[in-house]
Parts: C-alpha cells; sequence; structure tokens
C-alpha cells in the first residue's frame, strides 16, 4: 500500500516535472506550422504565398480561391480544403 509520504512526493515530482497529457504528434506539428503560415500570409501577396506554400509543404498547387482565403484571413476556415498531411511524400521540412 502507498503511503501518504509516497504519494506527496510524486505529486511534488509532477509539479517540479510537468509532462504532456498527450506527446506531441507529428499531426500537431504540421497543423502548428500551418497555423504559423495562415498568421504570416494575411494581407501577403498571392505570389508570395504560393511560393512559400510551396517551399514550405508541398509542390502541389494551391487553387485561386484557396489563395484568396489565405491572404484574407480565412486560412483555419479552409483548412480541409489544403491537400497536405502528416507523412505526405511531397512535404516537404520546414525551412529555418
Amino acid at each position: 500500500m502507498t503511503s501518504l509520504g509516497d504519494f506527496g512526493r510524486e505529486i511534488d515530482e509532477m509539479r517540479d516535472h510537468p509532462q504532456p497529457l498527450h506527446p506531441e504528434t507529428e499531426l500537431d506539428r504540421l497543423e502548428a506550422r500551418l497555423h504559423a503560415f495562415f498568421e504570416w500570409a494575411h494581407t501577403r501577396p498571392h505570389p508570395e504565398i504560393r511560393t512559400r506554400f510551396e517551399s514550405e509543404f508541398t509542390a502541389e498547387p494551391l487553387h485561386d480561391d484557396v489563395v484568396t482565403a489565405i491572404s484574407e484571413g480565412r486560412g483555419p476556415e479552409i483548412r480541409p480544403q489544403i491537400d497536405v498531411a502528416p507523412g505526405d511524400p511531397d512535404a516537404k521540412p520546414k525551412l529555418p
């Protein structure tokens, strides 16, 4: 049986060295990169958005309406229309 002292030490350990409830996944990292891209792309010119998307994610071209929505700040709204997924063979690593 665990004593209250052991229980207290476990709580202290969790407090001093917190661990995430769910470790970050490849999908989490991709969505974070897309979110940062959407913030960056808001109000940018369409050619600049296309070029950066191709260099950071995939060579698949974005449709004009998707680029327009991204430049208007509606990136999260149109995210389901963007065909990029973790482990995508065309996906490129994030540039520095």
